[in-house]
Order: C-alpha cells, then structure tokens, then sequence
C-alpha cells in the first residue's frame, strides 16, 4: 500500500487516460471473440510448430486489473472453501 501512496503522491499515473469504445470498436471485439477457436481436447505438440509460425490473435478486454481483481474476488467470496 505505501507503494501506491507514493505513486499516487508523485502523479506517476495521472496522464494514464481510461479507453473509449464506440459502437465499431466493440463490434470488432465481439468479432474476434466469435472467431477464436478453442483447441479444447487438441493438443499443439512441439514438433507441430515452427519458429516464425504465425500465433492465432487473442481478445482480452476490454478489462481493466482492477475489474479482472473485482471478478476473481467475487468468485472467490461465492465459493466456500469447507
């Protein structure tokens, strides 16, 4: 916590601004949601792959940590452990 005060104290994120979606932009990433395809029960084994393979693109977000921290909290919280 004293780390944060002090980052917060020195304005080390103040320029950081938070992003905007339009409409087109959050169309696209539901698009690439749609289009990921889950390997699930298949394996990638070493000798399939080749240095300079192309990797298939990965959506995360629009997240932020604290939101990622939020969800992972409440799952938690829900989940007796006994």
């Amino acid at each position: 916590m004293i780390l944060n005060k002090l980052a917060r104290e020195r304005g080390k994120n103040d320029a950081i601004e938070p992003a905007h979606y339009t409409d087109e932009d959050l169309t696209r990433i539901d698009a690439s949601y749609a289009a990921e395809q889950r390997r699930g029960p298949e394996p990638r084994f070493w000798e399939d792959v080749a240095v300079g393979d192309p990797l298939p693109a990965m959506v995360k977000g629009p997240l932020t940590t604290t939101e990622v921290a939020a969800f992972h909290a409440g799952v938690t919280a829900s989940c007796p452990t006994d």
